[in-house]
């Protein structure tokens, strides 16, 4: 799981009520129910949740020494788990839990190295709703020593595989108002 700086929303969206819960607790809650074990990626300044919900979820916590975006996070859990990586942004939160086993499945199945999620009709990729696959992840240093900070830059050399989900599950929450997006949850 990854959380951001939340610059362009003024807060810390993460403690954002959707539905009833903050957006990470229901991050966490969506990844708990696909995976034993969650890591969480969050700078060296962020604050990290609260300590009875780390050990209710089985959360390991993953400083980012770079602060380079999402990149960073998910090289630093690379770094720290070195392991495959099923991949939720915080402010995805109307990502679906079936969204996140079909993502898990199709990389069991697919010989591609990322496998994201694919709104079905603005055809617009999400790579933080994803699997991130070790063959990937091994490349991802490098990149991020050479300069490079795009998540699509990222992905340009590798083997992608989607997963077509609903538009309204790629809602992306980058601003207040974007929470007016959100369909009833």
């Amino acid at each position: 799981m990854l959380g951001g700086a939340s610059e362009r929303f003024g807060r810390d969206k993460r403690l954002e009520d959707v539905g009833g819960q903050p957006m990470y607790l229901r991050a966490l809650s969506l990844l708990g129910s696909v995976c034993s074990h969650v890591n969480l990626s969050v700078s060296l300044d962020q604050e990290v949740l609260p300590a009875d919900v780390g050990s209710a979820y089985h959360v390991h916590v993953v400083r980012d020494k770079r602060r380079v975006g999402p990149l960073g996070g998910m090289d630093a859990v690379w770094k720290d788990r070195g392991a495959t990586q099923l991949v939720l942004a915080t402010d995805l939160p109307a990502v679906s839990g079936y969204t996140l086993e079909r993502l898990v499945q199709t990389a069991s199945e697919s010989p591609a190295e990322i496998i994201v999620t694919r709104a079905k009709h603005s055809r617009r990729i999400q790579p933080l709703c994803a699997v991130w696959k070790a063959q990937a992840l091994s490349r991802l240093e490098t990149y991020l020593d050479s300069g490079g900070r795009s998540v699509f830059g990222m992905m340009e050399a590798a083997k992608i595989a989607c997963v077509d989900v609903a538009d309204d599950e790629m809602i992306n929450i980058n601003r207040p108002g974007d929470l007016d997006l959100l369909p009833r949850m």
